[in-house]
């Protein structure tokens, strides 16, 4: 058993929470970060409170990994929970900015499966995340993971599947589109509509089939920390920059050209790790949401050293499982 402890990443919030309640706002001098300053008092006011709460939005508490063992050269979830199918699928969010709920949901499904240690194989809906999340942003139109990680913990979700299956409460609606080429997936479809009901070939009813997360957490921003939490607590959720050579990858390993162009942020979920020996380039192996026609069969390789800044901003959890087994 690998020893962990888990605590909340509050080295910085702690300071802002303690200087917001505790400044004296009658000073003419006001610190933020590593900025010193005659900065009016209202302003650096707004300003503590501001990064307080854009911390509070963007954060979760932070795990640490106490004992970080040898890690092998070469790691894939696939091969280790070779019983939990899930970890190898592939969605598609078609016409819809949905990545954030489907990296998310697609990561609760894998640790669902391996911390019941297989006992439970379900298909975590990315439709009700992406629907009944008002608070995880805007739909279609791009979401908080953070949101949805706490969503999961706080509402929980339902089951699900592919678009065009009747499995599970509530399949997607959204239907697939060729994400190489950027004209057929660029007309954004709307948000689907929440409803709190399940498909009526479907055996539960809704609030009989929500799974709930138990613990939920990022990662630092560190290699070995990352291959650590995937190596043993499974696949991990996270977002990187999206630039527009990344639409026309097919194989290899990934690291945007010089001069290609920024468009936006995009989520997906991290399985594993290797080294390619022959240019001695490490990389991720990750799981995207464009279907099997894109990249390496949807899976692509991106070198690391937080390359599109893939390693920044990464998150999990663990499920609530003691009342489903």
């Amino acid at each position: 058993m690998f020893v962990v402890f888990v605590s909340p990443f509050v080295a910085r919030f702690i300071r802002m929470e303690y200087l917001f309640s505790n400044f004296n706002f009658s000073q003419t001098i006001c610190q933020i970060d590593n900025y010193i300053a005659p900065i009016p008092t209202e302003y650096c006011k707004a300003k503590i409170k501001r990064e307080l709460y854009d911390y509070k939005q963007f954060q979760l508490p932070l795990l640490i990994h106490s004992n970080e063992r040898n890690l092998p050269t070469n790691f894939d979830a696939r091969k280790k929970w070779y019983f939990c199918n899930s970890i190898s699928k592939i969605r598609d969010q078609g016409s819809c900015g949905s990545c954030w709920a489907i990296a998310v949901a697609s990561t609760i499904t894998d640790r669902i499966c391996i911390h019941s240690k297989g006992n439970i194989k379900t298909y975590i809906s990315e439709e009700d995340l992406l629907a009944c999340c008002t608070e995880c942003g805007s739909g279609c139109n791009g979401g908080n993971p953070v949101k949805a990680w706490k969503y999961w913990k706080k509402y929980g979700i339902v089951t699900g599947s592919d678009y065009g299956s009747n499995k599970g409460c509530k399949p997607y609606s959204v239907a697939p589109c060729i994400h190489s080429d950027s004209r057929n997936c660029s007309d954004y479809v709307p948000t689907p509509t929440c409803v709190l009901t399940c498909k009526s070939h479907y055996q539960k009813n809704y609030w009989n089939d929500l799974y709930y997360g138990y613990l939920i957490y990022s990662i630092v921003s560190d290699e070995t920390q990352i291959m650590t939490e995937v190596m043993y607590n499974g696949p991990v959720q996270t977002h990187m920059t999206l630039y527009e050579d990344f639409l026309r990858y097919n194989s290899g390993i990934y690291s945007p050209s010089r001069y290609t162009k920024k468009i936006s942020e995009h989520s997906v979920k991290i399985i594993g790790w290797g080294t390619d020996t022959t240019t001695n380039t490490d990389y991720w192996i990750v799981v995207n949401s464009f279907n099997r026609n894109w990249g390496e069969n949807g899976f692509f390789r991106i070198k690391r050293g937080n390359t599109c800044n893939i390693q920044l901003n990464v998150f999990s959890g663990l499920p609530k499982l003691d009342k489903l087994i």
